[in-house]
């Protein structure tokens, strides 16, 4: 393995200072933001629309606001990138689906309209994976274009990874904001379920969907989330989490994740050595690790959350799947027969054994303060797969808040992340850490 590469200089914090200090005006950021796009997109694929025109004059109009004293936050003129399940007014939700490319919204949903009133520039819709789920998209990865760039959130993560935006929204049910922003080397925030609302989103699975941010550093996930719940608190945080104080933090990271399945037999070699050079480095430098073993049934887990995937989806997609059954994917059809084949009294189990499974893991975080495993099962697969979600699976099935952050390349050149787990709403404990390691730690110490 190899040091992965400190995040870029070109960071929304870093624009956003140069845009309030007027040493740059928001029209050139776009600019800065389009010609990475006419460069790379034919390629890449990132984009279902780009909304140019509207985008540069959301920018006039934030530079005329500059003129005047008015500065909005740290998102004014940055532009964004949303995944395509959320609704951009005048544009179509697609969601992957040829069929709706009729069905253009009449209202941005809730965190789009929170982005605009932030002064983020709407760049445009990324591509998903059909209905955010497990069919590869056209979409490639910007580190090899031979292997996938993760799901559902593909082009969310490419757009950001080659700065073709600042920042993007994307959305998980199982693992399509940590895996993607893992595979393509960009960091991921899954917040606490329910912390940010999903009104005018296409939903995949109503008891598991998750909204949140990718970007390129830790500092800029702070500063997105801050905007997408309407509080000012996240990048205040790690501005406020001294070494001292994360020197008190209890850290849970181990081999063995969860009882009943070893974590490494899960995780491919690089992975495994990334896990103990962690455990390793934390304990020597920065705070208490412990060995742990969750007394959670690992693949009770996985097989309870498809159990809720696939009914949910099924009950929304009923119709249109009897109406328009050619217009579906294999995977997102295989789902959804599977959904129709589940009894109520299947899912209301599943149901119940999340309740319960929620309730056990709150006795866990009495005892520790954070868990770390790898992101994912290795670097990106091959194009025919979206990638493995076992990583990230059980932390949407139990709500919980996840930060990823890459640490390291294979030989191969592919990035390796590590995800940071913690209890519910303790987001701003897991940007701090982050944050902390992927300034003093990574470059020479996690991947050495």
């Amino acid at each position: 393995m190899q040091p992965f590469p400190t995040p870029t200089s070109n960071r929304l914090i870093d624009v956003s200072n140069e845009i309030r200090n007027r040493r740059i005006s928001c029209g050139d950021v776009l600019v800065r933001c389009l010609e990475q796009i006419e460069q790379q997109e034919s390629h890449l694929k990132a984009w279902v629309v780009v909304d140019a025109d509207r985008a540069k004059e959301a920018a006039r109009q934030l530079d005329a606001e500059l003129e005047q004293g008015q500065w909005r936050g740290p998102l004014h003129g940055v532009p964004v990138g949303v995944k395509d399940i959320f609704d951009v007014a005048g544009l179509p939700t697609m969601a992957g689906s040829s069929r709706r490319r009729n069905t253009v919204a009449e209202h941005d949903a809730v965190l789009v309209s929170r982005l605009r009133d932030a002064g983020a520039v709407i760049l445009g819709k990324t591509v998903t994976t059909q209905f955010a789920c497990f069919d590869p998209p056209h979409t490639r990865n910007p580190w090899n274009p031979d292997r996938t760039p993760g799901g559902s959130s593909s082009g969310s993560a490419a757009a950001v990874s080659t700065e073709m935006c600042y920042a993007a929204l994307g959305s998980q049910t199982g693992g399509s904001i940590t895996r993607p922003a893992a595979y393509c080397g960009v960091c991921g925030l899954k917040p606490t379920y329910r912390q940010l609302p999903l009104s005018g989103c296409v939903p995949v699975a109503e008891s598991l969907d998750h909204a949140g941010p990718l970007t390129r550093c830790i500092a800029d996930l702070a500063l997105m989330q801050d905007a997408l719940d309407g509080r000012k608190r996240y990048a205040q945080a790690i501005e406020a989490n001294s070494l001292e104080r994360l020197q008190h933090l209890r850290i849970g990271v181990t081999e063995e994740l969860f009882a009943d399945r070893p974590t490494m037999q899960s995780c491919d070699p690089d992975s495994q050595r990334l896990l103990r050079r962690l455990q390793r480095r934390l304990g020597k430098n920065l705070c208490s690790t412990n060995q742990i073993s969750l007394p959670i049934d690992f693949d009770e887990i996985l097989s309870y959350h498809r159990t809720l995937m696939s009914y949910e989806a099924a009950a929304w997609h009923r119709w249109r799947f009897e109406q328009h059954p050619e217009d579906y994917l294999p995977n997102m059809t295989s789902l959804i027969r599977e959904g129709l084949e589940t009894t109520p009294t299947e899912y209301q189990a599943a149901r119940h054994q999340q309740r319960r499974w929620r309730q056990r893991m709150k006795a866990e975080f009495a005892r520790y303060d954070v868990l770390v495993c790898p992101a994912t099962t290795g670097p990106a697969p091959d194009r025919s797969t979206t990638g493995d979600s076992s990583m990230n699976a059980p932390w949407s099935f139990l709500g919980l808040p996840t930060v990823s952050l890459p640490v390291a390349l294979t030989n191969d050149e592919l990035p390796l992340s590590l995800q940071f787990v913690g209890r519910r709403r303790n987001e701003r404990t897991l940007l701090a850490l982050a944050h902390h390691l992927e300034t003093r730690f990574r470059r020479d110490s996690l991947a050495g």
